[in-house]
């Protein structure tokens, strides 16, 4: 089983997307850098439970529109 993120983690990761979920990529560290532009989160742990959690929805993301795009339409 995977880890259970709390309420706090998934509200704080899902306004900064909204705010900026273009700057997001798949790295962890990169994501880092760009919750400090759109946050004043003083925790480290907690920046890196989000930074984690959002680099966690972007790869869900990705790879929910690489599945779609290799379903091809049947003919009948």
């Amino acid at each position: 089983m995977g880890r259970v993120r709390t309420r706090q983690i998934k509200v704080i990761s899902q306004s900064i997307l909204d705010l900026a979920g273009k700057e997001f990529t798949a790295d962890f560290e990169h994501n880092k850098v760009i919750i400090g532009d759109y946050a004043d989160i003083k925790s480290k742990r907690l920046r890196n439970f989000v930074a984690g959690y959002i680099t966690h929805l972007v790869k869900k993301k990705r790879d929910q529109e690489e599945y779609k795009s290799e379903i091809t339409p049947v003919a009948i």
